[in-house]
């Protein structure tokens, strides 16, 4: 048999029934746009309409009870073919769902106890939908970076190597492989190792591996360390510039200090004092 379509219409449900029932179909996409579909069988007689054909192929399927055991059962699934359109109408789409889901709290299949055509267009319908959904939802999130140049964007996932990957890294992680596609751009993975006492390279190792789970493609990896003779240089830039301090007050007390708002007793102190305590 040959199914005959216009390639922008596929008629899906018959072409998966055809494949769940071991019905032998040629596929044939080369009907004009908006052509219902037309199946040719074996002695040259057509049928027309994707319903027509979905309910031929549960006829002839060898799968039992495909489309129904009786005359009932046949009419519930002929129910259902008539529903399934629903999922295409955007204001219906969510309700028809819910309809679906609390049905299937208590039913294993839509109609009697094994897989029938209704599940394969009811399936279908949520398929497509679910598909044009998730394309609007891209669209949606389209997000640009203001003054961004393809092919220019660089992004730094910078985590602490002092703990496995968790929600926040991935999503910081996403978000940069994200921009890194939109703009045809590069990721680097910075290790933030500046407090040696809670990092090891078990976490190093873990981390990278992790991202590359989440499909993240990084460009190189660096470490904050090996860029400590230009921090060095920049801070003490700063503070002969009267824009940085230095700060010598016990962590508990800076914590203390920071949560109710106090002054630290070296803010202000003069550009000499502070580049002495910097060079100590």
């Amino acid at each position: 048999m040959e199914l005959n379509f216009a390639a922008d219409s596929p008629p899906l449900h018959a072409i998966a029934a055809a494949k769940i029932a071991g019905v032998s179909l040629v596929t044939n996409p080369t009907l004009a746009a908006g052509s219902p579909p037309t199946l040719v069988l074996a002695s040259g007689q057509r049928l027309h309409g994707g319903l027509v054909v979905l309910r031929y192929i549960g006829r002839i399927g060898s799968l039992p009870d495909f489309y129904g055991r009786d005359a009932y059962q046949s009419s519930q699934i002929d129910e259902w073919l008539e529903y399934a359109p629903i999922f295409g109408s955007g204001s219906e789409f969510e309700g028809a769902c819910s309809f679906v889901d609390e049905y299937l709290l208590q039913n294993t299949f839509l109609v009697g106890n094994s897989l029938s055509i209704a599940d394969v267009a009811v399936w279908v319908g949520l398929a497509v939908e679910n598909g044009a959904t998730e394309t609007a939802g891209s669209r949606a999130f389209e997000v640009d970076l203001p003054h961004a140049e393809v092919g220019k964007v660089k992004l730094r996932f910078a985590p602490e190597p002092s703990g496995y990957l968790h929600i926040g890294h991935s999503k910081a992680a996403l978000l940069n492989q994200y921009f890194a596609d939109r703009y045809k751009g590069q990721v680097i993975v910075r290790f933030d190792d500046t407090n040696p006492d809670k990092e090891s390279n078990e976490f190093v190792d873990n981390l990278l591996k992790d991202i590359e789970t989440l499909g993240i493609k990084y460009s190189a990896v660096t470490y904050t360390s090996d860029y400590f003779p230009q921090l060095m240089e920049m801070a003490e830039k700063l503070i002969k510039e009267g824009k940085a301090y230095v700060d010598d007050t016990p962590r508990e007390k800076m914590q203390h200090e920071r949560m109710e708002g106090i002054e630290s007793k070296c803010r202000n102190n003069s550009v000499e004092e502070n580049l002495k305590l910097w060079r100590k």
